[in-house]
Order: C-alpha cells, then structure tokens, then sequence
C-alpha cells in the first residue's frame, strides 16, 4: 500500500518503564471484556499468532493509550493489521526486521527521518514498496511503543479524537478518520482496524 506521510512537529512523548499488567479493555464499545485467568489453547495457527501479539504487546498497547488517549484496544488492533502477514500467517517483515509495528513508511531514501524517533535503515532492511522508498525503521527498544507514538503524529492523533468526540466511538470509526486524514486510501481501512479487534477481543485473556 502506498502511505502518506508528515513531518512531525517536534519529538513525541516518551514514558518510562512500561507498568505491571493491567485490567482488560472495554474496546471503547460494548460491555466490558470478562476478566479470565487463563489463555485458551489455539484453536489455529492464526490463533497462535494472536494470542502471542496480546502477550507480547498488550502493555505497549495501554502505554501509547495513556500518552494519547486513544482506546487501547483500538491501538493494538491498528498495530495488528499493520504487523500481521496473513500469506506467512506471522508478523511481518516490517515489524520484524525493522521495528515498525504501524506499516510507516518513507518514500525516498533521503526521507528517512519523516517519522519521530526514526532511525536510518541499515542495509538488507525490509523495503515492501518499489522504488527508492520503503519502511521506516526504529531501534528495537520499546518498538511497539516508539513507532507507534511515531504514527500518532498531530495530523493523524487529532483526526482520531475528533472522530471520537464527534461521538461515534466505533474503532471503525477512529480507523477511517486516521486514513482519510492521509495515513491509507482505502474507504474499508477502519472496518479492517475494526474486524481485526473483535477477533482479537476474543482472545484478550490472554492479555497479561
């Protein structure tokens, strides 16, 4: 996909240490998820995957919630449909390799410094995108945290609250505001953001 991009305007927020784990989500829709005390065995490959992404970046997810006041929940599904490699059925490169959880991307090789806390990709990064241009990377600590701070630019963090405080809570909702501000050009963006959180909302106590 082809992604627009902005200068940010100055660095971003950093947190310290990420905190003990926390109460499940609401979603920002719906009752609240049920607190359980066990991770339910796969029942697929693609489960694995998910329940793994929860383990792992949960807390990351409640963090860049705090620093923006986005629904947590809504966080972590962006981040999965961006990092998730449905063909591989893993995460993808851009999130393996280069630290880039939010599917961030540069569109020349003299622009890798668009997003906050960007680094320059070393040599055999991951590219995903022809021509001189390809994904940002970030250095691998607190990745999730750092590229997804990076995302959550001016532009794209107050199309994401103005949705919400138009009143229409729906991740969809926020999801489609953040690409019609320039992030993706696809009208079913948030809808994707949407589907992607009621699978993993089924699977939330697996979240530590």
């Amino acid at each position: 996909m082809e992604w627009a991009h902005l200068l940010p305007d100055g660095p971003l927020p950093r947190l310290g240490p990420k905190p003990a784990p926390n109460p499940q989500p609401t979603g920002g829709a719906g009752p609240a998820l049920p607190v359980t005390v066990s991770c339910p065995p796969p029942a697929d490959a693609y489960d694995a995957v998910d329940e793994q992404f929860i383990k792992d970046y949960w807390g990351d997810a409640q963090r860049v919630a705090a620093a923006t006041g986005l629904p947590a929940g809504f966080i972590l599904a962006w981040a999965s449909v961006e990092s998730y490699n449905r063909a591989s059925n893993a995460l993808g490169l851009a999130a393996t390799e280069n630290n880039n959880f939010f599917g961030l991307t540069y569109s020349n090789a003299n622009q890798q410094n668009l997003w906050a806390n960007e680094v320059v990709c070393p040599d055999g990064s991951y590219k995903g995108r022809p021509g001189t241009g390809g994904h940002a990377c970030f250095d691998a600590n607190d990745a999730f945290f750092v590229s997804g701070m990076a995302a959550l630019n001016k532009k794209y963090l107050s199309a994401a609250l103005g949705a919400i405080e138009g009143g229409n809570t729906s991740y969809a909702n926020i999801g489609q505001a953040i690409a019609n501000a320039g992030f993706n050009g696809s009208p079913t963006y948030g809808a994707a953001i949407q589907s992607r959180w009621a699978r993993l909302r089924q699977l939330m106590s697996c979240a530590p």
